[in-house]
Order: C-alpha cells, then sequence, then structure tokens
C-alpha cells in the first residue's frame, strides 16, 4: 500500500487541496471543549487537519503524525516542520505512548483503508493503549454502502461483504464500506464506548467519536 501511494502521491495531495472536509468543524468544536492539547494523527496526508487547526487560531501542545506514504510525510514535514512524524502503517504503529497517552487520536479517511476484520481489530486495540484515560478518538469512513451518489459512482468495483477497489486516475485503492451497526459492534468489541456514530449531514461520511 505504502509504495502505492508514494507512486501517485503528489497528484493525491493535489486533488485534496481546498476539498470540502464539513467534519473538521465538528471535530475542532469538539476538541475546544474537551481542551484536547496532544494529539496522534493517523494516516495524516500532508497534514491538512493541521492546517484546519491553525485556520482556528487552536495551538496544540504536541501533535504526532504517522502515515504509511514516506511521500506523504516528506510533504508534511516540509509544510510543517516543528511537529513530528513518523512513516508507519496503522497495524505497526509503536505501543508506547508518551507521559499520559494522547488526549485525541484522530482516523480521517483512513480507518476504511484496512482490509480485514483482523487488521480494524488489531488497530483500534493499539490506539487504546495509546489514548489517555477518557481519551477520544475521530473517525471519519465514506459512506460507500448507503449513500446512492458514492455507491453508483464506485459500483463497478464493488467486490461484495462491503469490499471496493476504487482507482484515483490509474492507481487501485481498497475501501471498506461499512454500515453503522458493523461499526457499532466493532468499536464496542474492543471496549471503546460510543458517544457519536452517525451519518454526517451531507450523507457521504460515517462519522464516529469513541471515548476509553
Amino acid at each position: 500500500m505504502s509504495a502505492m501511494y508514494d507512486s501517485f502521491a503528489k497528484t493525491f495531495s493535489e486533488s485534496r487541496k481546498n476539498h470540502p472536509w464539513p467534519e473538521i468543524d465538528a471535530i475542532i468544536a469538539d476538541m475546544k471543549t474537551h481542551n484536547i492539547q496532544k494529539v496522534l494523527d493517523i494516516g495524516c496526508w500532508n497534514g491538512r487537519f493541521l492546517e484546519e487547526l491553525d485556520k482556528e487560531w487552536y495551538p496544540l501542545s504536541y501533535y504526532q503524525w504517522i502515515d504509511n506514504s514516506e511521500w506523504m510525510i516528506q510533504e508534511a514535514q516540509k509544510l510543517h516542520p516543528e511537529n513530528c512524524f513518523q512513516v508507519c502503517s496503522m497495524e505497526h504503529m509503536e505501543t508506547s505512548s508518551i507521559h499520559g497517552g494522547y488526549d485525541a487520536i484522530l482516523f480521517l479517511a483512513s480507518f476504511h483503508h484496512l482490509n480485514s476484520a483482523l487488521s480494524r481489530i488489531q488497530t483500534l486495540s493499539i490506539a487504546w493503549n495509546l489514548l489517555a484515560p477518557h481519551g477520544r478518538i475521530y473517525l471519519t469512513n465514506w459512506n460507500l454502502l448507503e449513500n446512492t451518489e458514492l455507491f453508483e459512482r464506485y459500483q463497478d468495483g464493488y467486490d461484495g461483504n462491503g469490499d471496493f477497489r476504487i482507482k484515483i486516475g490509474e492507481y487501485e485503492r481498497y475501501y471498506h464500506g461499512f454500515k453503522l451497526n458493523e461499526l457499532e459492534r466493532l468499536y464496542e468489541g474492543v471496549g471503546y464506548t460510543i458517544e457519536h456514530n452517525q451519518v454526517f449531514s451531507h450523507g457521504k461520511n460515517i462519522f464516529s467519536i469513541l471515548t476509553k
């Protein structure tokens, strides 16, 4: 997966500039409410979330980024040299956390790329160990199965059982299309409390907030 992302990362990064991301306002508002200061961003792309924080004048005391694309991390490092970066897959994150754990962990359009139930459970379990007591996890996943526009656009790549192979240009990526009850069982099975798990207002993403 990382080699594939490196192959088209520049095109992918350019395509996401100024791309609407309405869930971010909700996440930042929630972070402010809970005074989130230490954040782990899993699948950070080129660091776009930090740009949104900067627009809101919301500084963090600690921000760690990981992505499995070396090119994406290099781009993020150029844009935000004052922050911490790591090339790493979700399933192989370090299990040791910063002192006290992270206040929040972000999976923004990244969790749906995990291609098995086992890897999803493993990743959420690692995140549990990295999270501070009462920490929060924010996830956005494409609503591929229940949003008619998305399903019709990508149905040629649908393999069944929620699995999609979606092309960006000449490159193909794996996505899992979750249903709300599937995510609910997954989250609760790992031990999280579900504070929010709903289709977002525009219908194209499922937005979840979990607490430890």
